[in-house]
């Protein structure tokens, strides 16, 4: 009997992940087309929106607080001076720098301001697992995750292609985290222990904080919600240990940016 289920199994097997390899090569294949990979490895400018004044502060990372050995500093460059990377989310701008000692600048650039669109759909496909959600449905988050990359009812706010082509890349990559964020802090409130999976809660948390503040300030009051389906002490003390954590790893950009708030323009 059990020889005779094999086979069974093995088709089983491969319907599901047949089905799961389809979904993301069309998903792949769209943003791909959309974004033509001859123009998005061409070494030209990035521009459009806010896009262009992204440039700078990439440039500055590169050229001097790097090899000074600093994330954030002063550039005399803009009138009498101002603060860089002091009151803006830095990881995309590292992701930029380390990609372009192996890639030109201006491709580095360009790969970093797609991440956060070609991560959304597996993030929301990982999200869906995490959570045990049953076929199909983190198939069809990941598919409704590609329809929403193309609303085209906003091209500012965050998240999808047109608010990402005109500078929001940060957001975008900061909103894809959220979701494996999320899955993988509920394993991790269902394992309660503080093993590798915890380190993965504070890394993955980390750059989610590093890449944009908004998404930071949503996910402190989502993340909560969890506790209704792990409602014991231990998930409790778990989910503010992986944000002690979070918070030490970001204490370095986070700090200053709260003690210098107050010299941020009111606009």
């Amino acid at each position: 009997k059990p020889q005779a289920s094999k086979p069974h199994n093995v088709r089983t097997w491969l319907c599901a992940h047949g089905a799961t390899a389809l979904v993301f090569a069309v998903i792949y294949v769209v943003l791909i087309i959309v974004y033509q990979p001859h123009l998005l490895f061409a070494q030209t400018t990035t521009s459009g929106g806010d896009m262009g004044a992204h440039h700078y502060p990439a440039k500055y990372l590169i050229e001097y607080l790097l090899p000074h050995l600093k994330v954030t500093g002063w550039t005399p460059q803009w009138y009498a001076g101002m603060p860089m990377l002091t009151f803006y989310m830095p990881l995309p701008f590292l992701i930029i720098a380390f990609l372009s000692y192996v890639i030109p600048y201006s491709v580095a650039f360009k790969l970093t301001t797609v991440l956060g669109v070609f991560l959304l759909p597996l993030a929301a496909y990982a999200f869906g697992r995490l959570f045990r959600i049953r076929p199909p449905f983190p198939l069809l988050a990941a598919g409704f995750a590609l329809a929403f990359l193309f609303m085209n009812s906003y091209s500012i706010y965050g998240a999808n292609i047109l608010s990402t082509l005109a500078g929001e890349f940060g957001y975008s990559i900061s909103f894809a985290l959220v979701f494996i964020f999320l899955g993988t802090l509920h394993r991790g409130l269902e394992r309660g222990r503080y093993d590798w999976l915890f380190a993965v809660n504070g890394l993955i948390l980390m750059c989610l904080v590093l890449s944009h503040i908004v998404t930071t300030i949503a996910l402190c009051i989502i993340a909560p919600s969890l506790l209704l389906l792990h409602r014991r002490w231990r998930a409790v003390g778990y989910m503010a240990a992986v944000f002690v954590l979070g918070f030490c790893l970001t204490a370095f950009w986070g700090l200053p940016f709260v003690d210098k708030i107050q010299w941020v323009a009111n606009v």
